[in-house]
């Protein structure tokens, strides 16, 4: 997406009517979650730097920090692990490439992909992964 907008210097725009701009720009390609703009809004935070590293309008276009953080509470994460832990018994290989994906926190693919095998009780030994070497509980040799 281009973006098309006057830059916010010289009186030709205010800062606030730049971010407004911007704003309707973004959620008129339907971009209306904060997620959803973050790349964007980092694009011109970063290009307002560029011009001026103390812009006043970086302030108004970047998402604040707790925006950006997603956090899910320890009941939550709790129930996730449960579901996972209970995927890895399922029959079907969907289900247990799902449930490794949280609990190791590798891509699905990474882990589709890979070879392993079992190292020692409750732990794999990945072999051969798509992007690098990857060992759940074993390193150099060493259980974990």
């Amino acid at each position: 997406m281009a973006i098309s907008l006057p830059l916010p210097a010289n009186g030709e725009i205010t800062d606030a009517e730049f971010t407004a701009q911007f704003t309707a720009l973004l959620e008129g390609q339907g971009l209306i979650t904060p997620s959803q703009q973050k790349n964007y809004r980092s694009n011109v935070t970063q290009a307002l730097k560029s011009f001026d590293p103390h812009h006043p309008a970086i302030l108004l276009v970047a998402l604040s920090g707790n925006v950006q953080t997603k956090f899910i509470s320890s009941a939550a994460a709790e129930s996730l692990v449960d579901r996972a832990t209970q995927l890895l018994s399922s029959a079907e290989w969907s289900d247990i490439g799902a449930g490794l994906a949280v609990l190791i926190g590798r891509r699905v693919s990474e882990i589709l992909l890979s070879c392993c095998e079992p190292c020692s009780n409750g732990s794999i030994l990945f072999r051969d992964p798509s992007k690098k070497a990857l060992e759940l509980g074993v390193k150099g040799g060493k259980l974990l």
